[in-house]
């Protein structure tokens, strides 16, 4: 519960104004120019929702994405410390994948 209120939190920090995305325990809304849902289950305790927004004059898309984590045997009982440092962790994890992207991005000329 604790790291999907932590991922509506995030992508409401970057919406504007928009239609709303109801997905199931909560909703987000998805700002304006974005177009989508597209789900993905890579498994049963995870699926991905995707929004993609196109880059004027060009073929790249800005991707907002809900990644949803319900274990089959639903989310252990944690006091509100345990919540909080595991949504750290987790969201620590999270921010060093976009990091080492961003160290290995490059560009074509």
């Amino acid at each position: 519960m604790m790291l999907r209120l932590m991922w509506c939190v995030a992508f409401l920090v970057f919406s504007q104004s928009a239609s709303a995305y109801d997905f199931g325990s909560g909703d987000i809304k998805v700002p304006e120019g974005f177009e989508g849902p597209v789900m993905k289950a890579p498994s049963e305790a995870f699926s991905a929702v995707g929004f993609t927004r196109r880059h004027d004059d060009s073929d790249k898309s800005t991707l907002l994405q809900l990644t949803l984590f319900t274990p089959p045997n639903g989310i252990p009982e944690l006091n509100q410390a345990r919540q909080i440092a595991f949504s750290k962790q987790y969201l620590m994890q999270f921010l060093e994948g976009v990091k080492r992207r961003r160290d290995n991005f490059s560009t074509s000329p």
